[in-house]
């Protein structure tokens, strides 16, 4: 191989050639690529502040159409009297990729205290290039001191401060240029820095489709801004601000507008309805600690101090504990005060009407640094008002004259881009329409782009966003039609925990691609497809790739409208029997597998098969599945503590990321069960986790009798072997845990479940001194420095304590014989 021949993510020349597929692969890093010539000819947005700066713009300019690419540069576009927002547009439309040059004009945001200062325009452009979905590659030429955006903070950037200016640094420039050229030119952005280790551990969410959704249509809502500085502003105010809303009135919107555009915002969140990460509470947490240390220099510099990779393994609390409050109280005092966004709480909703993060909310926020405030939205739901009752709700008013005013003005926006005229009665009648939702007036103009609706018949307009839902759906499918080729499709969609591939709906319905199209074409108002390429994408035939876009429903108030028989009629559709079906699926496909060694074809099945028989109340089933070691060995274990330690060791990989499988078996999903039946239930599974910890007591007790003592050695000479040795401690003690957890929640006090008890404690008990030896000995035993004997054995055994005191209290009482 020609050693000047080299893969362009790590630089190696051992290379491997597949000539049937014709791409090469980097036997150090697995990276995959194609044979390169000259580099592929690339459209590039050169995204700039009109600046001192300019003449670097130029060099990187110059130096990039030197190697082929095509340059989109706004001092060239330039031409008097032409639409100029419209040539930003074009020029996104057109591009690939877009480089953004970060100065501190170029990405300045508004000071809210300072009515003179303006947004920098490249804000404008982002925006525009996230609505579309382009790949932002931002470079920093000179510090920015409130960091990035906030909207693309988690992008990495590169550092290009060294060689500014460029001709006086013109050795350290090339260098950086050809790092550059990497990241464009094979979608490598993971530059060097301390930025890396944070991003690594910290693995902050991508919330850059949410924010692109709605920034670029945003418009009005300068009352709610002007309320909310006043607030953050306010040293008698709540630390929290609760903006509370009906489905489809923008709330979101103005979520988007603030992670981009308000200079003191400095993290958010976005939850995402039916996503598991998303929803989760500790991932929340984790990626709030990276957004926040993007902006703040000396939390990040506490960061970097901490043992991450311990932190981030122990419980919700503490790592809010250590990861957050502790850092930011050690640090300066700001001179002004800053605020963290998490957007849509209520679609952080279980099923079961647990809510985590506003649990979390309620309990641990009032421990952060008066200077560091909190704002959330929400649906006014019942539960939320519930957890949240010691705040005082901002209720955005649908009939507010604010809100019609703001309606009124984006009407008026809209029908001017197209070039339509409206009447005040006409514009009234819409207004009146909405019910105050934007949501509404968003399907109206489309319907309206489609020339299914027209002014001209503005009383034949739906009331309402259900009746625009429910014309939709009577105008497009008939009932045979809809229960044979979309609501199949619609069930899968509402009951998969996260967004599916188009190919693997059509995989799971047994589909062609005529009827996968048909669906896809059929639905289009009403879903969001999202393209992201993988390996499995990679290498596909080009007039394949749209398979792989993932499809979800493209507001949540679609999927309430379906699961509601009282207004979907007869385009109803039962979660219940939605669960189910996948779940039958999801059984026949793993029993087709399930003794085949390779089973990364049903990977997700595996993943999945918990929580889907859970939620179609197949509780036998599941239990039986759980007994079986043939597919139990094969569910995600991550929530059951294997791979619990050593995430991102040098030595040691693990197989899979512990914080992205969250656990489809909680001890409180049991509680839905009618009560008659929960006890039964509960101490079943409690009994087959028990089992399946013996189990790997037994496997480590066979593994340890060659290996004394001796797990420094095992590791150095057999890293795989240490794994395997190290995942059964681990896995057991989160198993022994999880066992007294569902044998707490399964005693209901009757006598029926103390009977139950006493014959669950003598059989299981001894459980508990497993956990107590590793809490003294799990160090000696495994080798390594304190996570087992920290977190995961030490919490387990407390788990076990409330048990045997609960089983002592009820064995004093006699009233159960």
């Amino acid at each position: 191989m020609n050693k000047d021949f080299v893969c362009p993510k790590c630089g190696s020349s051992d290379l491997m050639y597949n000539k049937t597929k014709d791409f090469y692969i980097c036997e150090d890093c697995d990276n995959r690529f194609k044979p390169e010539g000259r580099p592929e000819h690339l459209k590039i947005f050169l995204s700039y502040g009109h600046d001192r700066f300019v003449s670097e713009a130029l060099i990187i300019k110059e130096d990039l159409e030197e190697r082929g690419h095509e340059i989109w540069f706004d001092l060239e576009k330039i031409i008097e009297g032409r639409d100029w927002e419209k040539y930003i547009e074009d020029g996104l439309r057109w591009c690939d990729k877009v480089l953004l040059l970060m100065t501190p004009y170029s990405v300045r945001r508004r000071d809210f205290d300072d009515p003179e200062s303006t947004d920098g325009y490249c804000l404008n452009e982002i925006a525009k290039a996230l609505e579309k979905n382009k790949l932002i590659i931002p470079v920093l030429l000179v510090e920015v001191e409130d960091g990035a955006p906030t909207s693309i903070c988690r992008i990495q950037y590169m550092d290009m401060r060294d060689a500014i200016p460029i001709n006086e640094n013109e050795d350290k420039y090339i260098t950086y240029f050809d790092r550059l050229v990497r990241a464009i030119e094979h979608n490598d952005i993971d530059f060097e820095g301390g930025q890396i280790r944070l991003k690594r551990y910290l693995k902050p969410l991508k919330f850059e489709s949410e924010i692109g959704e709605h920034i670029s249509r945003f418009s009005g809502r300068e009352w709610l801004i002007d309320e909310i500085n006043r607030w953050l502003v306010g040293e008698a105010s709540s630390s929290v601000f609760w903006l509370v809303g009906e489905p489809g009135i923008g709330k979101t919107a103005v979520s988007s507008y603030l992670s981009h555009n308000h200079g003191r915002l400095i993290a958010y969140h976005f939850c995402v309805y039916g996503h598991e990460d998303k929803s989760n509470p500790q991932r929340a947490i984790l990626s709030i600690a990276y957004y926040i240390a993007q902006h703040i220099s000396e939390y990040d510099e506490k960061l970097q101090d901490l043992e991450i990779e311990k932190e981030i393994l122990k419980k919700p609390q503490t790592i809010f504990d250590n990861i957050i409050v502790q850092p930011l109280k050690d640090i300066k005092l700001p001179r002004k005060n800053f605020f963290i966004l998490i957007d849509a709480l209520d679609e952080a909703t279980k099923d079961d009407g647990t809510n985590h993060i506003a649990e979390f909310i309620r309990d641990q926020w009032s421990r952060t640094p008066s200077w560091l405030k909190l704002m959330i939205t929400s649906r006014p739901e019942p539960n939320l008002m519930t957890t949240l009752s010691d705040l005082n709700p901002r209720v955005l008013n649908a009939k507010s004259e604010d809100n019609f005013k703001d309606l009124r003005n984006f009407l008026d926006y809209e029908l001017k881009k197209r070039n339509l005229e409206a009447d005040a009665t006409v514009t009234e009648k819409m207004i009146s329409k909405s019910e105050g939702l934007f949501l509404y007036l968003e399907k109206i103009m489309e319907e309206i782009d489609a020339e299914r609706l027209s002014l001209d018949d503005v009383d034949k307009f739906p009331q309402g966003l259900s009746s625009i839902y429910l014309k939709f759906f009577k105008r497009q499918f008939n009932d045979i039609a809809y229960r044979k080729s979309i609501s199949p499709a619609l069930e899968i969609v509402l009951a998969s925990r996260e967004p599916l591939k188009l190919k693997d709906i059509a995989s799971i319905l047994n589909w062609s691609d005529y009827e996968l199209f048909t669906l896809k074409n059929s639905l289009s108002s009403f879903i969001k497809l999202k393209f992201e390429e993988d390996e499995d994408s990679k290498n596909e035939n080009p007039h394949d790739k749209w398979k792989h876009n993932k499809i979800q429903l493209f507001h949540k108030s679609l999927a309430d409208w379906l699961t509601n028989p009282e207004i979907a009629y007869n385009f109803f559709i039962s979660r219940v029997d939605a669960h189910r079906k996948l779940a039958n699926f999801l059984l026949e496909e793993i029993n087709l597998y399930k003794d085949n060694e390779t089973v990364e074809e049903v990977k997700w099945s595996f993943s999945e098969l918990l929580y889907q028989l859970r939620m179609a109340g197949m509780w036998e089933e599941l239990i039986s599945c759980l007994e079986n070691p043939d597919i139990f060995n094969h569910i995600p274990p991550t929530a059951y503590g294997l791979n619990s330690y050593g995430f991102g060791s040098d030595i040691v990989k693990p197989k899979i990321d512990i914080r992205r499988d969250s656990d489809p078996l909680e001890p409180n999903s049991i509680l839905n069960i009618p009560l008659k039946n929960r006890s039964d239930i509960g101490f079943a599974i409690a009994d087959v986790f028990a089992t399946q910890t013996r189990n790997l007591i037994h496997k480590r007790n066979t593994f340890a009798k060659p290996w004394p003592r001796t797990a420094s050695r095992l590791w150095k000479s057999d890293p795989e072997g240490f794994i395997n040795y190290r995942d059964t401690f681990y896995f057991s003690a989160k198993m022994a845990a999880k066992t007294a957890e569902f044998a707490i929640v399964a005693f209901d006090g009757t006598a029926n479940s103390h009977e139950k008890l006493e014959k669950f404690m003598e059989k299981n008990s001894g459980l508990s001194s497993w956990l107590h030896y590793l809490m003294h000995f799990g160090r000696d035993e495994t080798g390594l420095s304190g996570a087992l004997e920290d977190i995961i054995a030490y919490d387990g055994y407390k788990t076990w304590e409330k048990l045997h005191d609960l089983f002592s209290k009820t064995k004093k009482n006699n009233s159960f014989r």
